[in-house]
């Protein structure tokens, strides 16, 4: 069982929020929880007419379901004060089906209608190194597929940094930077 064990991005996003305040949520349920988690209320609503009343921040992650009509209550809620926050920056998200658009792109949708830079909280950035820091301490090892991601929050961490080839990077894409320490061709390789 993981419980206790995962750090999410949502849950680093959830710390640039103070309780109390009002997050309009552009994501899956993760967000919400991680929001009520930190004391501050979640706002589900995709909105009516004039959006979705005042909130503090946008928070803008993953989900499958973003259309029109959330960039349109996220842009209007951005335009009347609120902080747009990112729980990731990442381009793209593999799964079975093959390589998606990330959490990344739906920011950039919301950034570039509104005009406002997001704080992004996910790897590699620093909210989410700080959450790590505190659960794991001042050594570790990052294992992960991306360099832009996981490469470089190993350097942000100063941890050592594991590539696994069974995501988004493959054996032709290497040499890569930051350099790994090791590169494995999956995790069951890298942990014998």
């Amino acid at each position: 069982p993981a419980a206790g064990d995962v750090v999410s991005s949502a849950m680093a996003g959830a710390s640039l929020v103070e309780p109390g305040e009002r997050v309009l949520v552009c994501g899956g349920p993760g967000i919400a929880e991680a929001v009520t988690g930190r004391g501050a209320e979640p706002v589900m609503n995709r909105g009516t007419e004039d959006g979705v009343g005042d909130v503090d921040v946008v928070m803008v992650g993953y989900h499958r379901d973003f259309d029109y009509e959330r960039l349109r209550v996220a842009t209007f809620a951005l335009q009347r004060g609120a902080r747009l926050v990112a729980t990731n920056d990442d381009a793209t998200y593999p799964t079975d089906e093959g390589i998606l658009p990330g959490g990344g792109s739906l920011v950039a949708a919301v950034a570039y209608a509104s005009g406002r830079a997001a704080e992004v909280a996910g790897k590699p950035h620093p909210p989410m190194a700080e959450l790590v820091r505190a659960m794991v301490g001042p050594e570790g090892t990052v294992v992960g597929d991306r360099p832009d991601t996981d490469g470089h929050f190993a350097v942000t961490l100063g941890y050592r940094w594991a590539l696994v080839l069974s995501g988004v990077t493959a054996a032709d894409d290497l040499p890569v930077d930051p350099t790994p320490d090791v590169v494995a061709p999956d995790l069951a390789s890298l942990v014998p």
